[in-house]
């Protein structure tokens, strides 16, 4: 098949950049933010993670940014409105639309990573009370592939904004920037669950496997892994030896504290006061059923940093709380991501900067595609950089 004309290709070693046939020019910081912007397609990146990436060490305002994005868009011929490459999204950063390629001996070929959207697995019970089950089931595998470098994964809150709706999966591919989809249901009864998992090509529609399994409940956990396994074999994933690691990892062996913690979740994604609560409750069920349960550690403080967030309760003691239990997930387990996403929100309530960049920088090293990390992040730099200015003014 011809290439597109409008395709790119990326030199990385000589930081060229050619279309078609042209090489175009960019100085060295307009094709760092282009780069950034290739290396993660389809996705929003906000100013504040570009800056970060382009201008690690230094504190520099919109403007270079924005005159980078004019020389790129300048060379390309592209325009703000109408885009082929580039996309705006107001107030918020930049989303890069275009196609990549190699092209001429001597020109590195870019190898597009993998992308897929977990959509939300469809409860086959009847019952409303089983909603969570289908919903953390989705929540988990989405979590798991996450953290696989060679994969890009759509976030939960996005894909669950199809939850309920009879879908197309091409569109969902064209909507959500992804090749891949994978969708599914779920029956629980009683101590046994059936699990039906498909993973669709976005492209042509065409199903790649689909895979029907019927194991006792307790067997959920190497369930979950199998499916993940099958989708890291079928798009033919190079996985490191810490990701292999990610397969194996279980977050805890008790169906029941497993069970307390998807309840959990289920509560605490309705951003309210009252489900907050809930969701506390449901968290400490789980600890209280395995103390070893990292993972319900960080969730569990995430609802104290909430309540200190959005001034439900001015007790200095909800975000030493919030400390406390983020430090716990730490030691349990260095390698989750949001334990220290967690730790990162703590430490900029505590205004201790530096500390906050590192977990959060930590969680997004350990989750190249957390987004709640990178947003955490970006808030992080946000408040960083504005007291750094507040400082250099004297003010």
């Amino acid at each position: 098949m011809k290439p597109s004309a409008r395709a790119l290709g990326l030199d990385l070693q000589n930081e060229w950049v050619w279309r078609g046939k042209q090489h175009l020019s960019l100085r060295p910081k307009a094709f760092a933010v282009l780069r950034y912007l290739a290396e993660h397609p389809g996705r929003l990146v906000t100013k504040a993670e570009i800056m970060h990436a382009v201008w690690p060490d230094t504190v520099v305002g919109d403007e270079a940014l924005t005159a980078c994005i004019r020389e790129i868009r300048k060379e390309l011929g592209d325009k703000a409105r109408g885009s082929h490459y580039i996309e705006t999204v107001h107030r918020r950063g930049y989303r890069f639309i275009g196609a990549i390629r190699g092209q001429e001996s001597g020109v590195r070929d870019w190898v597009d990573t993998p992308s897929i959207a977990v959509l939300p697995f469809t409860n086959l019970s009847g019952d409303p009370e089983q909603e969570y089950f289908s919903d953390g089931l989705t929540e988990v595998l989405t979590s798991d592939l996450s953290q696989l470098s060679g994969l890009f994964v759509i976030a939960r809150h996005s894909a669950f904004t199809y939850k309920g709706k009879a879908v197309q999966v091409q569109k969902v591919g064209r909507e959500l920037g992804v090749r891949y989809v994978l969708e599914g249901s779920v029956l629980k009864s009683g101590d046994r669950v059936r699990i039906t998992a498909q993973l669709v090509d976005a492209t042509t529609g065409y199903y790649l496997w689909t895979e029907r399994y019927d194991r006792p409940l307790k067997d959920i956990f190497a369930l979950q892994d199998e499916i993940v396994q099958k989708i890291v074999t079928t798009l033919k994933l190079q996985l490191t030896l810490w990701e292999q690691g990610i397969l194996v990892r279980k977050s805890t062996d008790n169906l029941e504290a497993y069970d307390y913690y998807l309840r959990g979740l289920e509560y605490h994604f309705r951003f309210t006061q009252e489900a907050f609560a809930q969701a506390r409750h449901m968290y400490e069920k789980a600890i209280e059923l395995d103390p070893k349960y990292a993972a319900a550690y960080a969730s569990l403080g995430w609802t104290y940093v909430a309540a200190w967030a959005y001034q439900w309760s001015q007790d200095p003691r909800t975000l030493e709380r919030a400390f406390e239990l983020a430090q716990r997930a730490v030691a349990l387990d260095d390698s989750l991501p949001i334990a220290h996403s967690l730790l990162g929100r703590v430490h900029l309530s505590k205004k201790r900067h530096e500390q906050a960049i590192a977990e959060a920088e930590r969680a997004i090293a350990l989750d190249p595609n957390y987004a709640e990390g990178y947003a955490n992040l970006a808030r992080i730099l946000a408040f960083a950089a504005d007291v750094r200015t507040h400082s250099f003014r004297g003010e």
